[in-house]
């Protein structure tokens, strides 16, 4: 069997397919990286913190959909808010939740 050898006529070809793999493993490692976060409030008020829904770490915005229609089930009848946010982190000092996109269910 002969081994397969790569050979490239110059520098320039190794160090842009190098560029290109990095790229592509930037863009594969940044969509995993993606977090989704589910807020919930029962009867719509918002101020009532300790009676929030908070489901974190989901994996994309369906499964984030997916929590609400659960938690649904369980307040139903009632005038429910819901959000969900992506890539969303606690500011301590604030105590708040700062995503960088949220959408309203």
């Amino acid at each position: 069997m002969k081994k397969l050898k790569l050979q490239f006529k110059n520098k320039r070809h190794l160090i842009v397919i190098f560029i290109v793999v990095l790229i592509v493993c930037f863009f594969i490692i940044k969509k995993n990286n993606l977090k989704w976060t589910m807020f919930y409030y029962p009867d719509g008020c918002l101020t009532c913190e300790s009676e929030w829904v908070i489901a974190d770490n989901l994996k994309s915005e369906s499964e984030c959909q997916r929590q609400i229609e659960f938690n649904d089930k369980i307040y139903f009848g009632k005038d429910n808010k819901s959000e969900c946010g992506k890539n969303c982190k606690l500011d301590k000092k604030l105590n708040l939740y700062i995503c960088e996109i949220t959408k309203d269910y």
